[in-house]
C-alpha cells in the first residue's frame, strides 16, 4: 500500500522542523545560570581560604568582591524587612493583647504622671514595687535605658519596656521595646560561680526565678567541674571579670560576667538572627 503524499507545505514544515536548532533561548539561560552559580561558589571557597594562591586571580578577587557586596545587600533588605515585621507584630498584640493582671514597674520619674495612673487601672495592670522575675512590663522614659535589673529581667522573660505614651495611648502611641522570644524559652544549663553570686546577688536571684518561671526551658549545673567538662553554649556560666581572667574562663566564651551576658543574648538569640525586636507603636 502506497504512503500517501506529502503536500508542498507538510513537507517545508517537516524539514523546517528537523533543521531547527536543538538548544534553544531557555537552555542557554539555565547555562549561563549555572556558570555564574559555579563562579559564586568558587569565590566563597577563595574567602574561605581553601582554594590554593595559585588558583586565586584578579578576578576571582573581583567576584568575591562583588559576592560580599551582594550578601551585604540581602542582609540589609533581610533586617529591613525583620523590623517591618516586628513593628507590625508589636503593633497588633498592642491593640490585642489583654494585659490585666500583668505586674507593672513604674520608674520613680514616670510616677507623678496622671494620666498614666489612669490607663493603669483601666488596663487592670497590678503596679508593683519590687523588680521581680515576675514583673511584665516596665514603664520608663527611656525604654532604652530600663536599668540593670530590668534589662535582665526583659531579656530573660521577655517582659516589655515601654513609655508612659505607650500605657496612657493602649498601644497606639509610643515605644515599646520587647525581647523575643524570651532567653528562658531556649534550653540551657546555667553554672553560677560562688564569687559572681557573692556580688551580684540580685541578678543571681532574677536568674533561679526566671528558671522557675512557667514554660523555662532553663535547668542548672550543679558543679564547677561540670561546666568546665560541657562543651557549646547550651550550657552558660556566669563568672566575676577577676574569674575570667583565669585561663579556664578566659577559654570558655560561654562564660559571662555581668556586662557581656546582655549583649550576647541579644545577638544570639534563638541562635539565629534576631531576637531583639523595637516596636514603635504609632497610628
Amino acid at each position: 500500500m502506497q504512503a500517501a503524499k506529502r503536500s508542498r507545505t507538510e513537507t517545508l514544515a517537516v524539514a523546517e522542523a528537523m533543521s531547527a536548532p536543538i538548544w534553544d533561548p531557555r537552555m542557554q539561560g539555565e547555562l549561563e545560570r549555572q556558570i555564574e552559580k559555579r563562579k559564586d561558589r568558587k569565590a566563597v571557597a577563595a574567602e574561605d581560604g581553601v582554594l590554593l594562591a595559585s588558583e586565586v586571580d584578579d578576578e576571582l578577587r573581583g567576584r568575591v568582591r562583588e559576592v560580599q557586596s551582594r550578601r551585604l545587600k540581602t542582609d540589609r533588605e533581610a533586617a529591613a524587612q525583620a523590623k517591618k515585621v516586628a513593628v507590625a507584630t508589636a503593633m497588633r498584640n498592642c491593640n490585642e493583647l489583654d494585659m490585666a493582671g500583668w505586674q507593672c514597674h513604674v520608674a520613680l520619674d514616670c510616677q507623678g504622671d496622671s494620666g498614666l495612673n489612669r490607663a493603669l487601672i483601666q488596663l487592670r495592670l497590678r503596679r508593683v514595687a519590687d523588680m521581680s522575675a515576675r514583673v511584665g512590663v516596665f514603664v520608663r522614659k527611656d525604654p532604652t535605658t530600663p536599668g540593670q535589673r530590668a534589662s535582665w529581667i526583659a531579656a530573660l522573660t521577655g517582659a516589655w519596656i515601654t513609655v508612659p505614651a505607650f500605657i496612657v495611648s493602649k498601644g497606639q502611641h509610643g515605644a515599646c521595646v520587647a525581647h523575643s522570644p524570651p532567653a528562658i524559652q531556649q534550653s540551657r544549663r546555667i553554672w553560677v560561680s560562688e564569687n559572681f553570686a557573692n556580688g551580684h546577688a540580685q541578678i543571681v536571684t532574677l536568674l533561679r526565678e526566671a528558671a522557675r518561671r512557667p514554660g523555662s526551658k532553663w535547668t542548672t549545673q550543679p558543679t564547677r567541674a561540670g561546666f568546665l567538662a560541657a562543651k557549646g553554649f547550651l550550657n552558660l556560666g556566669f563568672v566575676t571579670l577577676a574569674e575570667k581572667r583565669l585561663p579556664e574562663f578566659a577559654a570558655k566564651p560561654n562564660a559571662f560576667t555581668v556586662d557581656s551576658f546582655l549583649p550576647w543574648i541579644a545577638k544570639h538569640r534563638g541562635g539565629h538572627n534576631p531576637h531583639f525586636k523595637v516596636g514603635d507603636c504609632r497610628s
